[in-house]
């Protein structure tokens, strides 16, 4: 098939959006679908210099990227849904794959596209966005509806009209990362700490509120004998917080990697953080706590390693305690440090939770979770 995905991302970019776009359309791709990835033109944040832009996301499938410049004159919601939309007809696409509702809303009601629609939060409460989500949801060129977890399908479904298909499709992972040696000593040696002999505690991600790195520095107050790595994050979060760690010699703000990197770092963990709190925000600042699937979740479980994670009830969805992760309330820093003790003193326990994670997790492919979505979409 000919399938457009459309996004709102910045591609290259540093947000888990971009990643998880980029990772979705290599799905695409590898099932032997010709794909057009379509984003707004954007001001560069990554100089990738020489560096090949699929290099750089660790993928092996390639696809057409076309950044389009939208209109400055129109407001965004206009010319998101139209011009958008006006550039991919020439191709007529067989699919249409949208993580944008105004877009999704014009190649479904006005060009009569067959689409698909993925949220990853509630929809909007505003009354345009309200509007256009309820003419695309009556649609009968919407060919589904993607929530990435039961928590979002239980609150979108009251106001879905019967007919709409509802598919619950969580984040995935990239099946390569299953097939990678697993050896924490040649994950060390590649980062320059072969001759570390603390433990090492990993956290990736961004330093978004919410994201728990309050709580991680609180540890690595109580624990000296661990390392605890925190890479992600935009240049100003981290300032921040060096600012605020910097007499702390076990806590290490490594930065913004590529996401080719990042796993080889999970690799070097004894045990993995996953610190969620009550207000989980996202790039734009949108609360995610109660509807979020986050990508790392699933980096994590792949990389074998033991996961510590809030009890944020979204999140066990997918971890449970005692099987495939150790779960904690966030607000309770002795229970997080008592955790990590006792994965210090039960290797057996570890080794069965890092094992277990990753045997649980090959049921989340991005391969598989496009596959579902075809199959359940009608085609």
């Amino acid at each position: 098939m000919n399938i457009c995905y459309i996004a709102q991302t910045a591609v290259p970019g540093k947000t888990a959006e971009s990643i998880y776009v980029m990772q979705m359309c290599q799905a695409y791709s590898s099932l032997g679908h010709h794909v057009t990835l379509m984003v707004p033109k954007q001001p560069e944040t990554i100089d990738l210099q020489d560096e090949d832009i699929f290099a750089f996301y660790g993928l092996r499938h390639r696809f057409t990227i076309r950044k389009i410049r939208l209109p400055h004159w129109c407001p965004d919601i206009f010319s998101y849904g139209m011009w958008m939309p006006l550039t991919i007809l020439p191709n007529r696409p067989d699919l249409v794959h949208s993580r944008c509702l105004a877009p999704a809303w014009g190649v479904a009601n006005l060009f009569r596209l067959p689409t698909i629609l993925e949220i990853h939060n509630a929809p909007s409460s505003n009354a345009w966005p309200q509007k256009l989500f309820a003419r695309l949801m009556a649609s009968q060129n919407l060919r589904a509806l993607v929530v990435i977890t039961q928590a979002l399908a239980n609150h979108v479904k009251p106001i879905l009209p019967p007919h709409t298909r509802l598919l619950v499709a969580p984040d995935g992972i990239d099946a390569e990362q299953l097939c990678r040696p697993d050896s924490l000593a040649a994950a060390r040696a590649e980062l320059g700490l072969s001759h570390e002999k603390r433990r090492i505690v990993v956290y990736t991600g961004h330093l978004y509120r919410g994201r728990g790195i309050e709580l991680i520095i609180e540890l690595a107050q109580y624990m000296s004998d661990h390392l605890f790595l925190i890479v992600g994050g935009r240049e100003s979060d981290i300032e921040y917080y060096r600012q605020q760690t910097g007499q702390l010699d076990n806590l290490l703000l490594v930065g913004f990697k590529p996401p080719s990197q990042v796993f080889t770092y999970l690799q070097a963990a004894d045990a993995l953080l996953m610190p969620h709190g009550h207000r989980v925000e996202n790039s734009g600042g949108r609360d995610m706590a109660a509807f979020t699937s986050p990508m790392k979740m699933f980096e994590y479980m792949a990389a074998g390693r033991p996961i510590l994670a809030s009890t944020l009830p979204v999140l066990q969805e997918v971890l449970h305690d005692g099987v495939n992760a150790l779960l904690q309330p966030y607000d309770e820093p002795s229970q997080w440090t008592a955790a990590l003790r006792r994965l210090q003193q039960d290797n057996k326990l570890a080794k069965a939770l890092g094992n277990q994670a990753r045997l649980d997790v090959q049921q989340y492919t991005w391969d598989k979770r496009v596959e579902r979505i075809l199959e359940q979409s009608g085609f």
